[in-house]
């Protein structure tokens, strides 16, 4: 666990200076975390949407006798 923030962004910031990386270092490493995150099964290619109706539906016979608490 990190305990001394400060320590760690004094070596975030020399770690930075000493080992400069070029555009296609970064477009690089960016698409390697990319391709890792897609195979832990993040930013996947399924429709977000889909099943919506049935949870909407769902929802509402759940809620069809719940009358509004007075403000």
């Amino acid at each position: 666990m990190i305990t001394n923030h400060k320590e760690i962004e004094k070596f975030e910031k020399e770690f930075g200076v000493k080992h400069l990386l070029t555009l296609n270092q970064k477009f690089t490493l960016l698409n390697s975390l990319y391709d890792q995150a897609r195979q832990l099964g993040h930013f996947t290619d399924r429709d977000l949407l889909d099943g919506l109706d049935d949870d909407v539906e769902l929802a509402r016979k759940l809620n069809i006798n719940v009358s509004n608490p007075a403000r």
